[in-house]
């Protein structure tokens, strides 16, 4: 017998039917994400602070009525307190977490300063479930100062 449920992963999948009966739990994950365009298919690698970025990742396990927390945080200090965060996140109906990122907002801004992001559940207590941890094929991204 097979069972296919991708929203599940068994605890106890190696073991043989009937003699044993198939645990699952709940898989929660945030995966392809990416500090870039609102519709997730632009990276922004290197971004002006004057710009507008967007927090775009999709989810496995997580509800539409989950609240999610994201915070950007300071590659080369990641103990510094955290440089912007977005409150109340919703994964959509397609599964997607959008949240968008206003960079001028950071006070002191630093040219070529590198981000990254960090998603947690529900605030900024919460268990963590994605941390992009300075990764740079994940959802970071150097800012620059524009020439004046």
């Amino acid at each position: 017998m097979k069972v296919k449920a991708p929203e599940l992963a068994a605890i106890n999948e190696e073991k043989e039917f009937p003699k044993a009966r198939l645990q699952v739990s709940d898989v929660r994950e945030i995966y392809n994400a990416q500090l870039g365009s609102e519709n997730g298919k632009e990276k922004h690698t290197v971004v002006d602070y004057d710009e507008i970025s967007w927090f775009y990742a999709h989810t496995r396990g997580i509800k539409t009525d989950e609240k999610s927390y994201l915070e950007i945080h300071n590659f080369a200090d990641p103990k510094k307190p955290v440089l912007l965060f977005g409150e109340n996140a919703k994964t959509d109906e397609s599964g997607a977490i959008k949240v968008k990122i206003n960079w001028r907002q950071i006070k002191n801004k630093v040219n070529f300063l590198t981000v990254y992001a960090i998603v947690k559940e529900n605030n900024a207590d919460g268990e963590v479930l994605y941390d992009a941890d300075g990764n740079f094929s994940m959802a970071t991204a150097k800012l620059m100062k524009s020439r004046d």
